[in-house]
């Protein structure tokens, strides 16, 4: 009897060519090593994995993944049913890309990579009482041997390393000192960042400089009070801003803990009021607002931001959406909250409206960590 692995090479190449969904990519990939070898040949030829969502359920040690393949929104915790990851709800997740999340330990200690559907994982360098905000990554550190890490402080400044580097480079503004940065994306050929007032600039690798772009958006914000995001939407770069609003009509006791001082105080609590996108137009450079993503979804929060179009969605997501997640852990406490992780939701680019995400019994009395998208790809 023939074996798996002597099966013609041409031929098992025309399967994989015809191979669309991720899961029976996965399948192929693990019969053997040759069959590996040519899936990661073919991995392009793949739709884009459909993003799930990673929560931590109370009282559990580790995080749940919620699969949009099998379930559709809002998503309702079943333990029975959801698959349990081996990723520590102590340990602070900034980061994911393809598969991959980024994470922080609870002591600061140490920071690494985890791809907990392959059970793998690659440490970073320390970064000593230094807090990451968010981390970004170049490509995925399964198939890259030059994957880098873009990470965003949760105070002021970014660094970066190539994964297997003992050390950060830390990055330096050609004009304004210790900015804070709001996202970061890598766009063809090179890191785009975002800072929290909506101004935008690229990575000079070679002097560990970010530079202004030349075209700037028209609506720089004077206030931190709005979250920006870059995206890249049809091949072309896009910002998105999320803007906030108080609602009057939830008041809550606020205990802060900032090193070694404590207070308790009361605020309104923030809520996410609504999306603007803009993108940037190649032919003129000039930023114009996009209203309508037609078949595409957005995906926003801790990870790396991404764009899926109506050709790789299946049912239970859906066009002319943002998908979103409560990523501002930096600004808890400059808007007033302790606890960040309950805004998430569905805005609705059509008629404005927002639907829920996710719904767990003990959605009140949720803590961190957030919940993240992640991509379950096999690299």
């Amino acid at each position: 009897m023939a074996k798996w692995e002597d099966i013609n090479q041409d031929i098992l190449s025309q399967i994989l060519k015809i191979i669309k969904d991720p899961s029976d990519h996965i399948r192929c990939s693990a019969v053997c090593s040759s069959w590996r070898s040519a899936a990661l040949h073919h991995r392009y030829t793949l739709q884009h994995s459909i993003p799930g969502l990673i929560v931590s359920p109370r009282y559990s040690l580790n995080r749940t993944f919620l699969d949009f393949r099998t379930n559709s929104p809002p998503f309702i915790y079943d333990h029975d049913h959801d698959h349990d990851l081996d990723v520590s709800c102590f340990d602070t997740c900034v980061g994911s890309y393809q598969g991959w999340v980024l994470l922080t330990s609870h002591d600061n200690s140490s920071v690494y990579v985890q791809n907990p559907f392959l059970n793998r994982r690659r440490f970073l360098p320390t970064l000593g009482n230094k807090k990451i905000y968010k981390g970004i990554f170049s490509s995925s550190p399964s198939f890259d041997p030059k994957c880098i890490v873009l990470i965003l402080f949760q105070s002021e400044n970014a660094a970066f390393c190539y994964v297997g580097d003992d050390s950060w480079k830390k990055l330096t503004c050609q004009i304004y000192n210790n900015l804070a940065f709001s996202d970061a994306l890598f766009f063809q050929g090179k890191f785009y960042v975002v800072d929290d007032y909506g101004k935008i600039y690229t990575l000079d690798f070679d002097h560990t400089i970010l530079v202004p772009i030349k075209s700037q958006p028209l609506d720089i914000s004077e206030t931190v009070r709005y979250k920006f995001y870059l995206v890249e939407v049809q091949g072309q770069l896009c910002r998105v801003q999320r803007k906030f609003e108080f609602d009057e009509n939830f008041f809550y006791k606020n205990d802060v803990i900032d090193d070694d001082v404590y207070e308790t105080q009361t605020g309104y609590r923030v809520s996410t009021r609504e999306f603007w996108v803009l993108r940037m137009d190649p032919g003129t450079n000039e930023w114009v607002r996009v209203n309508n993503l037609g078949g595409d979804a957005l995906f926003l929060g801790c990870n790396n931001s991404i764009c899926v179009s109506e050709i790789e969605l299946n049912g239970n997501i859906k066009g002319n959406k943002i998908y979103f997640t409560d990523d501002r852990q930096k600004n808890s406490k400059h808007f007033g909250m302790d606890s960040p992780g309950k805004d998430m939701g569905i805005y609705d680019m059509n008629d404005l409206n927002i639907e829920p995400v996710y719904l767990d019994p003990w959605y009140e009395l949720m803590d961190e960590p957030p919940a993240v998208w992640v991509t379950p790809l096999p690299w």
